[in-house]
């Protein structure tokens, strides 16, 4: 699953994994605004968050995401191995 991210109709970057689990393009709204994109992606049966990139967005800017088949995708700027957990039953 991979999207194309875009500012006021300029494009910001694609993210996207194989095996993506969820994925997430989130706002955080402190001092400035800032737009990240991250997923939880499968790799070798571990999970992993993925954060590919953060970026400064005003009140007024327009922010799209748009689905494409298939993308090169920057190497993240974090990622991590998610711990496994168990229930019983």
């Amino acid at each position: 699953m991979y999207y194309q991210i875009l500012v006021n109709g300029i494009i910001l970057g694609t993210v996207g994994h194989p095996n993506v689990r969820n994925m997430h393009l989130s706002l955080q709204v402190e001092e400035k605004p800032i737009i990240f994109a991250s997923a939880v992606c499968e790799e070798n049966e571990s999970l992993y968050l993925i954060s590919w990139f953060q970026h400064t967005v005003s009140a007024t800017d327009i922010v799209e995401f748009k689905k494409v088949c298939e993308a090169v995708t920057p190497e993240p700027i974090k990622k991590y191995k998610m711990r496994s957990s168990t229930t019983e039953n």
